[in-house]
């Protein structure tokens, strides 16, 4: 009869443990501190005749924003019933979804599943209006300083300003076409600054090639503007010279650097 090599077996018990304990041990997770996601959740239906501009407006959201913005369509309620020959998208569980969450009307949505304060009540779903400045807040992208202070602090500041030096106070709001330009965001900011001594002047956002976002037209900028003087907002619209030869504000900032780093906008490396 064969001795049993103890040495050998525990040996290969102490290598079993090892292998296994590499298998199912605790992995070491980054702490950095980045950017938030945001997913976005629209409650749909193939028979909802504004939907499709919903579905306009979550796709440039996500287009603009790559790697940040992830959607869901949630096809759900009478609109989402399907007709003889047609396909069934409806989701399961999405009846007793919508009402947990208070769906009640279509398109609607919902930005991470977070309360939001909508100037009138506090909502789990919003109207498509308000998914790109949710959205935009979430992850900070027009303004990242936010990370350190808030809306409310730096109004604050601005109303201990006013009151030290009877200063009126200007408020710089860039306009991007199709991100903040619209009647409700309008709405929104009046909301805000009333009762705030100080006066709104408008930015028209300058093109320039390292970020994708538009001008809003004309139409658009005077509509804005006489949306907040109807609610009391002193408000003016910058003066612009030099949009033409990339001489405008942000413009001429890119093009010096790129000047100062040898490089030309339209051919690269001189």
């Amino acid at each position: 009869m064969k001795k049993f090599n103890f040495s050998a077996f525990i040996v290969l018990v102490c290598f079993i443990l090892f292998y296994t304990s590499n298998i199912y041990a605790q992995r070491w997770v980054s702490t950095k501190v980045e950017k938030r996601k945001v997913v976005l959740e629209e409650f749909t239906g193939i028979h909802c005749g504004y939907c499709p501009d919903g579905h306009k407006i979550a796709n440039n959201l996500a287009k603009n924003n790559p790697g940040n913005v992830f959607l869901v369509n949630i096809h759900a309620g009478g609109y989402a019933t399907p007709k003889s020959g047609e396909v069934d998208l409806r989701v399961d569980d999405a009846t007793s979804l919508m009402q947990n969450m208070g769906v009640s009307s279509f398109p609607i949505g919902a930005v991470n599943r977070e309360l939001v304060n909508t100037g009138q009540k506090n909502e789990w779903v919003l109207n498509r209006g308000y998914w790109e400045y949710v959205s935009s807040l979430i992850m900070k992208e027009l303004m990242p300083i936010a990370n350190s202070y808030s809306i409310s602090e730096c109004l604050e500041a601005c109303d201990y300003y006013f009151e030290k030096t009877k200063r009126r106070v200007s408020f710089e709001y860039s306009l991007v076409a199709g991100v903040n330009d619209n009647d409700e965001e309008a709405e929104e900011l009046a909301a805000l600054l009333r009762g705030h001594n100080g006066h709104v002047n408008l930015i028209p956002v300058n093109p320039i090639k390292e970020r994708d976002f538009k001008r809003s037209d004309k139409t658009r900028i005077f509509a804005f503007q006489n949306k907040l003087e109807k609610n009391g907002i002193n408000v003016t619209i910058r003066r612009e010279m030099g949009r033409d030869i990339d001489g405008a504000c942000g413009q001429l900032r890119r093009r010096h650097n790129e000047e100062a780093r040898g490089l030309n906008s339209d051919k690269g490396c001189i």
